[in-house]
């Protein structure tokens, strides 16, 4: 017999923002952007929440992403009764968590002081959100207005976008939030390449105001961004209402727009949201062995730069050897085949989230693969779209989830080699920055099974 048992809730914060006292290396974009300020901070939020027998926590990071390999798993072994998701909003304002973004291409941006500063006040903040556990209850909302899909540009064909915006409130008896979760889709990048002040970028203005309004946390995940989903193209500029005309693009104010118009959206939307009292809290968790295909993260492996352990046939291989890479020359390259990661699906009494360790494109989530001209392996099989296969009322993707991969491309788009994809006289932007054309088929296939399997 299945007993549903009164949801517990926490809510914690820690400022994670880097000291300027040494160069800070800003993620995303170009490399050697250095850090010259900072515009506001950022931020790990946790919530937890447990059922009595099972205890969730989501860790939101204000940053670039984080490897599975070493820092999801360092984190889980300090937490060993309780799931724990470490997520990342992917901020292209904040540090270099990851390697790519230093001063060249042969040197990492990570600071491992900061790195070392940066687990410490995650850790710091899932043991407050658990020590203050209190008897709540949801509401959960969605919405697809028009709105949405407008602030999203979509820089790759096929056009599908992921505009829905849900939320998940968790309530006290007295009616106050302990948290907010904000699920929506879109590359915090709206400042552009040129900007050089850390910043959270609009998911920080979400919640900020989010929190000013509620008095209690919020969250904000990112879902499927994958295929160039970002502000810098939105379809409509956005209205400043204190002057009635366009914004500036790429500034602080249209990033502030944003975040306020995202988080009103969120508030309203709730406001008449769906109210749960009770229900489990159920989370099942896939680890996977993905191909790298990619031969430049291959040598930025060798060299050092990309620091994250490689597999083959499901074990480890510190192997190093000497491979031609056009671009680059002959260099030392990491020969390990895999890389290790993870799959997740939460269930909430009706709301569902999957767990994508990457930045998916959209058409693989919501349907709309498309056999374009140009593409390297037109004939592939399609993976499975991932919301046909979701059994709840609410369904949520929440991106770079246990890890950062990199894109997630449909093998049947996958576009590394010219002619073009869709007659482009460019090529394609997608591919430099996935582990390969079969990475999807692995994630896909892999969900597909978790939400197929019967939750224990």
């Amino acid at each position: 017999m299945v007993f549903t048992m009164h949801l517990l809730a926490g809510f914690s914060k820690r400022d994670i923002t880097p000291s300027l006292d040494r160069k800070v290396y800003l993620a995303g974009f170009g490399r050697n952007r250095v850090a010259e300020g900072i515009h506001d901070r950022l931020w790990v939020r946790c919530m937890a929440l447990s059922d009595g027998r099972s205890t969730l926590v989501l860790a939101v990071l204000d940053l670039i992403g984080l490897f599975y390999e070493p820092y999801t798993v360092e984190l889980r072994k300090m937490f060993k009764n309780m799931h724990l998701v470490v997520a990342s909003t992917h901020n292209h304002n904040g540090p270099d968590t990851l390697g790519l973004w230093g001063p060249n291409v042969f040197t990492s941006g990570v600071d491992s002081k900061y790195m070392d500063f940066l687990i410490r006040q995650i850790a710091s903040c899932i043991s407050e959100a658990l020590e203050h556990l209190k008897p709540v209850h949801l509401r959960v909302a969605a919405d697809d207005r028009d709105e949405l899909a407008e602030m999203q540009g979509d820089g790759r064909p096929p056009l599908v976008k992921d505009p829905t915006l849900n939320v998940v409130q968790a309530l006290e008896d007295s009616g106050r939030p302990v948290f907010t979760l904000i699920q929506w889709s879109n590359h915090p990048e709206t400042l552009g390449g040129s900007n050089t002040l850390i910043t959270a970028d609009f998911p920080g203005v979400v919640c900020d105001r989010v929190e000013k309004e509620t008095g209690g946390g919020a969250l904000y995940v990112n879902g499927a961004i994958g295929g160039l989903l970002s502000p810098l193209s939105m379809e409509k500029p956005l209205t400043d209402p204190d002057t009635g005309k366009p914004v500036e693009h790429k500034s602080f104010r249209e990033m502030e727009i944003l975040g306020l118009k995202i988080a009103e959206i969120a508030l309203n939307a709730v406001e008449e949201g769906e109210t749960v009292e009770e229900a489990d809290v159920k989370v099942r968790f896939k680890q996977v062995f993905i191909p790298l295909r990619n031969r430049v993260f291959r040598a930025l492996a060798g060299l050092g730069v990309l620091k994250r352990p490689l597999y083959t046939c499901g074990r480890l291989d510190q192997r190093t050897g000497r491979i031609n890479i056009p671009g680059f020359g002959e260099v030392e390259a990491a020969l390990g085949e895999d890389v290790l990661s993870e799959v997740g699906v939460l269930d909430i009494g009706p709301v569902q989230a999957v767990l994508i360790p990457g930045e998916i494109y959209p058409e693989l989530v919501n349907g709309g693969l498309a056999r374009l001209p140009g593409a390297d392996y037109p004939d592939a099989p399609f993976e499975p779209v991932i919301r046909s296969h979701m059994t709840g009322r609410y369904k949520l993707v929440i991106g770079l989830a246990d890890d950062e991969i990199g894109y997630i491309i449909p093998m049947c788009e996958w576009d590394d080699e010219p002619p073009w994809l869709n007659n482009s006289e460019e090529p394609t932007y997608g591919e430099i920055n996935s582990l390969g054309y079969d990475t999807a088929s692995v994630i896909c296939e892999s969900l597909k099974e978790l939400l197929e399997k019967p939750s224990q």
